[in-house]
């Protein structure tokens, strides 16, 4: 029996998020702005889902049927597997925030079951903020993975099917308009250097790598914890900022650029490692990577054109160590939800 990710778990989890929206927040007369965000954002998680299930079937309607589909469902089977390592439990989060949203002592309902409002209380605006911040952390990873994701699927097709003598450039990908360009320059972008980081701001990350007992060890950051690292300050790093015209506009807040730094900081450690050497450099989480790097550069290459001003270091220096933390908080990670009383 498997326990890993299946393509009917990808299509029932995206049901769920659009029963979800559909069922709690399209009807909703009076709520909160952060219990509507979080409608918003349970619903692009759907469509996020929805988009694997596309890709998947893109990819099998290209794979030769009969003798070949067992060794095709292989390479599919191993590419779920990596896939859920990457994303987190969507499944789990999107139970608790149904878990959640069942609670009638916390919502108003209509005749119809609809929710017409929210009961709220404190307690019900913390469980709120922690799912939204656990259903923003999936999105974020989905909308990274999903081109290596594309890319590993067509790639087992040429790679297992050999004597189809299917050329490479007759697969048409969703989300990559030229495959046999991508795949052919896929090795090439991988970033030969490192993301430097002023030594100062290195030793205060070490300090906080070294803050989590049992998880970091020299030289071998743990895959999913590294990445998930690297995707959540990522999101919270330039990528957000937008210059304005006038003097001083094009510099990012000074947590967006540590943000940033960290990011490549991981990336750098990451790539040292051996969880990470241990996957194989044709695998899901190789092509992650290069898709993670590259996005990276795009923003250290802001700086470098002149389009962006980095902060200046000595106000960095004085920021909160919580500005250099590594680990994501656990209030953002997929667990089982307990429901605290209402006030």
């Amino acid at each position: 029996m498997s326990f890993g990710l299946s393509v009917s778990d990808i299509i029932m989890s995206y049901q769920l998020a659009f029963q979800i929206y559909d069922r709690c927040f399209k009807k909703a007369q009076s709520a909160d702005v952060k219990y509507l965000k979080l409608g918003r954002d349970i619903s692009y998680l759907g469509s996020s889902l929805q988009r694997l299930e596309l890709i998947i079937k893109n990819a099998e309607e290209q794979s030769p049927e009969k003798s070949w589909r067992r060794k095709a469902n292989s390479t599919m089977a191993t590419t779920l597997d990596a896939l859920l390592e990457v994303t987190g439990d969507f499944k789990r989060t999107l139970h608790d925030c149904e878990k959640l949203l069942s609670d009638d002592s916390r919502f108003q309902r209509s005749a119809a079951r609809f929710v017409d409002n929210v009961v709220w209380h404190s307690s019900t605006e913390r469980v709120v903020n922690h799912l939204r911040q656990r259903v923003n952390l999936h999105l974020t990873k989905l909308n990274f993975i999903a081109k290596p994701f594309e890319l590993q699927l067509l790639l087992g097709i040429r790679r297992e099917l050999q004597q189809v003598k299917q050329d490479v450039a007759a697969l048409k990908g969703l989300l990559i308009p030229d495959t046999a360009q991508s795949i052919h320059t896929t090795s090439h972008k991988f970033h030969d250097g490192r993301f430097p980081v002023p030594p100062d701001l290195a030793k205060r990350f070490e300090r906080a790598l070294a803050s989590k007992p049992g998880v970091y060890v020299q030289d071998h950051l743990p895959r999913k914890e590294g990445f998930d690292a690297l995707v959540f300050h990522f999101a919270s790093s330039t990528v957000k900022f937008k210059p304005r015209p006038g003097p001083g506009q094009n510099i990012p807040e000074e947590t967006q650029f540590v943000n940033l730094l960290k990011a490549g900081w991981i990336m750098d450690k990451l790539k040292g490692s051996d969880y990470l050497q241990s996957a194989g450099s044709e695998s899901l989480w190789a092509d992650y990577t290069r898709e993670l790097e590259n996005e990276i550069s795009d923003q250290l290459s802001r700086f470098e054109n002149w389009e962006l001003e980095p902060p200046t270091l000595d106000v960095i220096l004085r920021l909160p160590n919580d500005c250099f933390s590594i680990w994501v908080p656990e209030e953002y990670m997929p667990r089982s939800a307990v429901l605290p009383e209402l006030d």
